[in-house]
């Protein structure tokens, strides 16, 4: 199904809306940049207890080129978990580490590479191995046309797309265990109807 909604959420009160609702003990981040996403987490819910990260740390739009500035901050915030980073590209390190480990994720975050191939890495990487994930930077085409084909071609999937500046969607995996209660409605469009049709932006409607 297609559910859109246009209510404006940005990415961080919206991790840590999600993390307050579902309580996940496990999450995965491809692409931390300062650490600021996972600090919105922390700062909203502390029962983490593992932290996945995997980011090439290469100094993106003034980002940090070491992930060493990751564990103090996390800890600041009140991280007492386990914290494991993947130091290099998501799209070469990430599936064959969860082919290794088998672990499932209750909550995942893919703000990776966003060109088409890397993004539709990510996204077929982890959508089955997490419950709840969302993608963002929708804005760009190529991350759009990713994740539109991946919840096309995967009709058990329930999935929302927020309005916010840059575009989040939201994949909840029935199969993984977790799907839309009226809670999580309530967190990504509150009141407001669903819209039931694609968004009205031409660079996010090509023809698939």
């Amino acid at each position: 199904m297609f559910d859109f909604s246009w209510r404006t959420l940005h990415i961080y009160p919206l991790l840590a809306a999600l993390a307050t609702a579902h309580r996940p003990k496990n999450y995965l981040e491809i692409g931390s940049w300062k650490g600021d996403s996972i600090a919105a987490i922390l700062d909203a819910y502390n029962g983490l207890d593992r932290v996945l990260v995997c980011d090439p740390f290469f100094g993106h739009c003034g980002g940090p080129k070491s992930p060493a500035f990751l564990e103090p901050k996390m800890r600041k915030h009140g991280f007492k978990g386990e914290l494991q980073i993947l130091h290099g590209l998501s799209q070469e390190l990430l599936r064959p580490h969860l082919e290794t480990s088998g672990e499932v994720f209750d909550l995942a975050l893919i703000d990776g590479d966003h060109n088409y191939e890397p993004a539709w890495i990510d996204i077929t990487t982890v959508v089955p191995r997490s419950r709840i994930t969302l993608v963002h930077d929708l804005d760009h085409d190529t991350v759009w046309k990713a994740f539109r084909q991946y919840v096309q071609k995967h009709a058990h999937l329930d999935f929302m797309v927020t309005a916010e500046h840059q575009g989040t969607g939201v994949i909840f995996n029935p199969q993984a265990g977790t799907s839309f209660g009226k809670g999580t409605k309530a967190i990504l469009h509150g009141a407001e109807p669903v819209v039931k049709n694609l968004p009205k932006r031409e660079k996010k409607t090509e023809t698939l």
